[in-house]
């Protein structure tokens, strides 16, 4: 008699199904049927339940075979030792930079409870790691330290919006936003160096300065910022001086400053020789500018013998400024909300102080202690 395919159906039984559960759990109990086949991993090494049937409380996979062996409850399953099972391993598991683990996707990298960083995703549940970025399938939540949408980027609890160039345009925060009076300010001198910070002297060969001969060198410097505000770095400047004078020898300078604070970079200016550099400092704390110079010299003139051409490179800034005023920026916080382009331009509004809106000379304000306008000097009586 020829067999069909319902015969085959009826003679072969349909295997259970592999169950990817996880790491061993001392306190969880296992049940194998019909339909399912548990896997743990335990001390990396993968095991399936050998028998039908729950397992007791604390049975250990790695106890059980090295006593049993073949007829052990949990069977050693070195086959499953490869990369595909490991991948989808819920308690635990390693693909690439992440960790399966309770029902989450989340990064190897994040900090511990101080804020430090950490790789320990370990301490997860004990709550000493906090990932950088956590997926969980059982909320649905995304939750991300770090992260950028376009030109919206994650800073801790804040979204800020940056420029190309680094320059923070709009911040949406938890925190306060400052009072009104912040926006009134005039720039006071802060202090002057007393040294260039960059003095250096080259011998060059006028034969190696033909046709081109570039000059790179960096300094950078710290200032502590201790007010919210606006601070300009005066003048900038990067220049050469040839001691031998030579016909027809010249360069050309390039300088790109970069500005850094607490929350990452917030300016990036690409300068000539000399120039003003503002930036903005949305938090007090430790700024630091870092400056990139870079001279091109040519020379038209052909010397037949080796001369050597001293050099001079100079660099520095002559000044560093504050002025108490908003940036060109827009800030959503708890309390209110201000967009700003300078002091003499921008819209406050703020809980407990009312409405206030400038552009140059003109302005009102509406508060609980009336109407009023800006006379160009100081707030008065609108007299409506």
């Amino acid at each position: 008699m020829r067999a069909t395919a319902t015969d085959y159906i009826t003679l072969i039984p349909e295997a259970p199904v592999l169950l990817i559960s996880g790491r061993w759990d001392v306190n969880k109990e296992y049940t194998r049927d019909s339909e399912v086949l548990p896997l743990v991993e335990h001390e990396g090494l993968f095991y399936s339940l050998n028998k039908e049937g729950m397992t007791k409380g604390g049975l250990n996979p790695k106890d059980d075979y090295a006593k049993n062996g073949s007829k052990a409850t949990w069977k050693l399953q070195n086959s499953y030792e490869m990369v595909i099972v490991k991948a989808i391993v819920a308690g635990g598991g390693l693909v690439g930079e992440f960790v399966f683990w309770d029902g989450k996707m989340m990064s190897q990298q994040g900090v511990d409870k101080a804020g430090n960083p950490s790789t320990k995703y370990e301490e997860f549940r004990t709550g000493n790691f906090i990932p950088n970025l956590v997926f969980d399938a059982l909320t649905g939540d995304v939750i991300a330290l770090k992260g950028r949408f376009g030109m919206f980027y994650i800073d801790g609890s804040d979204i800020v919006g940056k420029t190309a160039g680094g320059a923070e345009v709009m911040r949406i925060t938890g925190e306060q936003i400052p009072d009104a009076s912040v926006l009134n300010g005039k720039w006071n001198s802060l202090f002057q160096p007393e040294y260039d910070t960059l003095n250096e002297t080259f011998d060059y060969d006028e034969d190696e300065i033909r046709p081109s001969k570039v000059y790179q060198g960096s300094w950078d410097y710290d200032f502590n910022c201790d007010k919210v505000g606006q601070y300009k770095i005066f003048d900038i400047t990067s220049s050469y001086i040839i001691r031998n004078p030579t016909p027809g020898l010249e360069g050309k300078t390039k300088l790109n400053v970069i500005v850094r604070g607490p929350r990452g970079t917030v300016q990036d200016v690409m300068l000539g020789s000399y120039g003003t550099v503002e930036f903005y400092a949305s938090v007090p704390g430790h700024y630091n500018a870092e400056c990139f110079i870079e001279i091109a010299f040519s020379s038209n003139i052909h010397v037949n013998h080796d001369r050597r051409t001293p050099i001079a490179i100079f660099s520095g800034f002559t000044a560093f400024e504050y002025k108490a005023t908003p940036a060109n920026t827009t800030l959503i916080g708890n309390d209110g909300l201000y967009t700003s382009f300078s002091s003499e331009e921008f819209l406050h509004y703020k809980a407990g102080e009312g409405f206030e809106i400038r552009a140059d000379r003109f302005g009102l304000k509406i508060s609980k202690s009336g109407i009023q306008k800006w006379n160009g000097n100081q707030w008065v009586a609108a007299n409506i």
